[in-house]
């Protein structure tokens, strides 16, 4: 007797909205702290892909409703990515901050193990039908909201 008929296995990307340990939420606390300047990890060029958590959800309800294949593997990601630099911006504009000057530590990493640039093959879920609601820009900029207690 079989148990499973099928399998999903997804692979995904930073989660904005529930991940209290990336650049978003530390710049927030410094920014708190400081208002005036931000010291950021690595060269602020480092470049990878958010999605926010209800576009991570749907994705996988949407898999699961439409894959037919014994074995199925997908990487879910949104189709653009967001630099480092750029989540800084939006988290002073958010808070209302002009004028933040930001202070790079150097080199192309945050810190050890830090991958400076990556994108994701989503084109097994994009084949599928499904694409991504928010930008990469759009989930920082809805977490960041979110974190500071604005309306969404």
């Amino acid at each position: 007797m079989k148990i499973y008929e099928y399998s999903m296995l997804f692979l995904f990307i930073k989660i904005m909205k529930c991940w209290k340990h990336t650049y978003l939420f530390d710049f927030i606390n410094k920014l708190k702290k400081n208002p005036k300047s931000l010291i950021i990890l690595g060269d602020g060029r480092q470049n990878k892909p958010y999605i926010y958590v209800r576009d991570l959800i749907e994705a996988i309800i949407f898999a699961w409703s439409n894959a037919n294949d014994m074995i199925n593997c997908f990487n879910i990601s949104v189709d653009n990515r967001t630099t480092v630099t750029r989540i800084a911006e939006i988290v002073a504009e958010e808070m209302g901050l002009k004028d933040v000057n930001f202070v790079y530590t150097g080199g192309d990493r945050g810190w050890v193990g830090d991958v400076p640039e990556f994108q994701y093959d989503i084109s097994r879920i994009s084949n599928l039908g499904w694409k991504a609601k928010r930008t990469s820009e759009e989930a920082i900029r809805i977490a960041v909201r979110d974190e500071l207690g604005k309306e969404v």
